[in-house]
């Protein structure tokens, strides 16, 4: 009897091996887990044959230790299969956890032979020769309490899908469920059954064949049938059989409602499908395409049926409603390509079909116009947000209203609308007057609004669309602020500005780079005429075109924000010029004045920057004084006070330019963080006007002297008017008078290395 058994053990672990071999060459994700758990029942099985063999006592002992480490493995390799069997994961502390009871396990009853704490042999008389069972102790009762848990835990996650989860996925999980229950079930009877020749391996043997079965092959019809029912649900719409001669033999209920026909009138199928559906190739194998019939979107899938050789049997067409999908595309698209608030196109969508309007009519003349509301800002300050949302909706009305059906127009952001017309299509003198007299009411509030429209004629189709708005919007610029004209042209002037701007965009790295852009000084004085500092001014000395006078890049660099990057370069080079006075002539008393423009603000922080750039160059930093214009602190004043401020309290001189060229504000003058004014030239030009001249020149330098602000006259031409703002009590002066702007090195032969320190000198 005890051969039978031990030949089943070896049978069973036999085809463990054989389904391990096959799991490993598997490529289902899963195969992995099953194959490490057909390997870790091999010691268990070949312990439990030693037990059933043994007569004697050392090897039956080895077989029960390599059983009892085996099956600690064998149930760590379980519970790791049924994790991911279920879709599951090990959470990392748990899993370490788990394999630190393992290893502990298996530590302690190895240690059995030196303590005896886990189990003791005990010889008995089975099927007529010696067999030895054992006594259990503590040690064993705990191994057993560990592969249990193992188990009840494998069962609770087993049961909890095949209970929680869909339905149709029971099967896979309550089989599993079943076999391990039932293996556990038959462990437990031998324990408390002492029966003779443990024989349970077999059960987990088994079980192990059924998992890599019932994982890698087994189909759960219930699964698959519920799926297909699934499908076939799927096909409501419409389905037709038709035999190798294209004959209509069959179709469902579906079908022949959606083409209008009887079930005794199948044979028409195909005659009426293509009335239906004109164009419909059905004697063609295997395409789809999508149709419309009434208000209804169809897609016709047509596949051809073959049999065991590839000779076609027949073929299938099926049809499938898609009319929610396609209206609701449609939505989306209407959504994506049109602006929620007027209803217009998007400037995506106007540019892409601008594109191709022009492509598919390359004979045709084209414009596109850029057009804005003047000051809409104002509208939303003063009527409020709905009356500025009103007016947009008014104007986009007017453009449908009054541009041909066949021009694009949308909006392109905020209060700026764009459209493309042909030549034909283009009216100046009706669109001038429909701009001139444009006015929105709502019942409640009535307001002339001004629009400016700039026009580029398409000249060169070939370049992008948003560069042919930019032109468009480049022309309407120019008469930004004119209130009797509302539409102009793009011309050459324009283009060419347009060109020599990027040329200047493109030339001013390479050109700070190699010091075309460089400093040129402008002499300061006092009432001695003694030159204590100078102004910095920044010039570019162009290789080809030689020296290029300020406007002729100045306004250029403002506009795309790059004199950020002309001012950073001009204020450490001011900062290195002080550096080498004070270096090399000795000359710590002179200061330089530098320029801060607006758009500076926008690009960087300019406190930290001019703060960085004395740190590195060790110059006090009274002696590289900062000077903003008072159009400058219009915008932003308060985040620019505060920016001034933290300047003087680094220690920097503040010069405020342009005095009186703006809207000055004696309020704002008496807040503004500034120790510096100077005078603007309107106040010197006319030094005829002695009496009233002089009266606003005194009292203003008076006022300044009084708030404890020095004042600076610039300008100063002649000796004239030199005398006189000295003796009204101007402290510094600065002019051609003095000095021209001049290259540095000019300036220092002048008056630092030539010992002349007045310009009269």
């Amino acid at each position: 009897m005890r051969n039978a058994i031990a030949m089943m053990v070896a049978a069973v672990s036999v085809a463990v091996v054989i389904c391990a071999w096959i799991a490993r060459r598997s490529e289902k994700d899963i195969a992995p887990k099953v194959t490490n758990f057909l390997y870790a029942l091999l010691p268990p099985m070949v312990g439990n044959l030693l037990i059933i063999v043994g007569t004697v006592e050392w090897v039956s002992l080895t077989g029960r230790y390599l059983y009892a480490c085996g099956i600690d493995i064998t149930m760590y390799c379980l519970l790791d299969f049924t994790l991911q069997y279920c879709g599951m994961t090990w959470m990392k502390s748990w899993h370490r956890i788990t394999i630190l009871c393992v290893a502990l396990d298996i530590v302690q009853l190895l240690c059995n032979p030196f303590f005896g704490h886990a189990f003791s042999p005990q010889m008995e008389m089975a099927y007529g020769a010696p067999y030895y069972n054992v006594n259990s102790y503590f040690g064993r009762n705990l191994h057993l309490g560990l592969v249990y848990a193992f188990m009840a835990a494998v069962l609770f996650i087993l049961l909890g899908k095949a209970f929680r989860g869909v339905r149709i996925y029971s099967e896979k999980y309550s089989i599993m469920f079943l076999l391990l229950m039932f293996t556990g079930c038959w462990e437990l009877f031998y324990l408390f059954s002492r029966t003779p020749v443990k024989r349970t391996v077999i059960a987990y043997g088994v079980f192990g064949i059924l998992v890599f079965y019932f994982s890698l092959y087994y189909r759960p019809m219930r699964l698959l049938d519920h799926l297909l029912a699934d499908v076939a649900s799927g096909l409501t719409d419409g389905l037709f059989l038709f035999d190798d001669n294209g004959k209509c033999v069959w179709a469902d209920e579906h079908g022949l409602a959606c083409i209008g026909i009887q079930e005794k009138q199948v044979s028409r199928s195909t005659e009426r499908l293509k009335e239906l559906f004109p164009g419909l190739e059905l004697e063609k194998n295997d395409w789809k395409c999508q149709r419309q019939l009434r208000d209804r979107y169809y897609n016709l899938v047509k596949h051809t049926v073959l049999d065991s050789g590839k000779r076609p049997t027949g073929s299938v067409l099926s049809l499938q409603d898609e009319t929610e999908s396609v209206k609701e595309l449609q939505r989306e698209r209407y959504i994506a390509n049109h602006d929620s608030l007027t209803g217009l196109y998007t400037k995506e969508y106007l540019y892409q079909r601008t594109r191709e309007r022009i492509q598919q009519n390359p004979e045709t003349t084209f414009y596109v116009a850029y057009m804005d509301i003047n000051n809409f800002k104002l509208v939303n300050d003063i009527f409020g947000n709905e009356f500025g949302d009103f007016t947009l909706q008014c104007v986009a009305g007017n453009l449908r209203n009054n541009l041909p059906p066949t021009a694009l127009y949308g909006r392109i952001g905020g209060d700026a609308f764009g459209f493309c017309f042909s030549e034909r299509e283009f009216d100046i003198g009706r669109a001038e007057k429909y701009m001139s007299e444009f006015v929105i009411d709502n019942g409640t509030v009535s307001h002339r609004v001004v629009i400016h429209e700039g026009v580029y004629q398409v000249t060169e189709p070939e370049i992008d669309v948003s560069v042919m708005f930019d032109r468009a919007n480049i022309a309407l610029e120019t008469i930004k602020n004119d209130y009797k004209k509302h539409i102009i042209l793009y011309d050459d002037e324009m283009r060419d500005r347009v060109l020599h701007s990027q040329e200047i965009t493109l030339e001013l790295p390479g050109a700070i780079r190699s010091g075309q852009v460089r400093p040129y000084l402008q002499a300061i004085v006092d009432k001695t005429g003694r030159v204590i500092g100078a102004e910095a001014l920044v010039r570019w000395i162009h290789p080809e075109r030689g020296f290029m006078p300020p406007a002729s890049f100045i306004p250029c660099l403002e506009q795309n924000g790059m004199i950020a990057d002309v001012d950073r370069h001009m204020w450490h080079c001011s900062a290195e010029i002080l550096k080498r006075w004070a270096e090399k002539l000795g000359r710590d008393d002179l200061f330089i004045s530098i320029n801060i423009s607006p758009k500076d603000f926008y690009f960087m922080d300019v406190g930290k920057e001019l703060r960085k750039i004395v740190d590195e160059t060790g110059i006090p930093a009274s002696r590289l004084r900062v000077e903003i214009t008072e159009t400058m602190m219009m915008e932003d004043s308060s985040e620019r006070f505060e920016t001034l401020r933290e300047l003087k309290d680094a220690g920097f001189v503040v010069e405020m330019d342009d005095f009186g060229s703006g809207y000055s504000s004696l309020n704002m003058l008496k807040n503004m963080p500034v120790d510096i004014i100077k005078i603007d030239m309107m106040f010197v030009n006319d030094m005829k006007e002695v009496s009233r001249t002089s009266t606003i020149l005194r009292n203003v330098i008076n006022m300044m002297t009084e708030l404890g602000l020095v004042p600076l006259t610039e300008g100063i031409e002649t000796e004239e008017q030199y005398e006189l703002l000295a003796k009204m009590g101007c402290k510094l002066f600065q002019g051609y008078l003095f000095a021209k702007p001049m290259p540095v090195e000019e300036f220092e032969q002048k008056f630092l290395l030539g010992g002349n320190e007045s310009p009269g000198d």
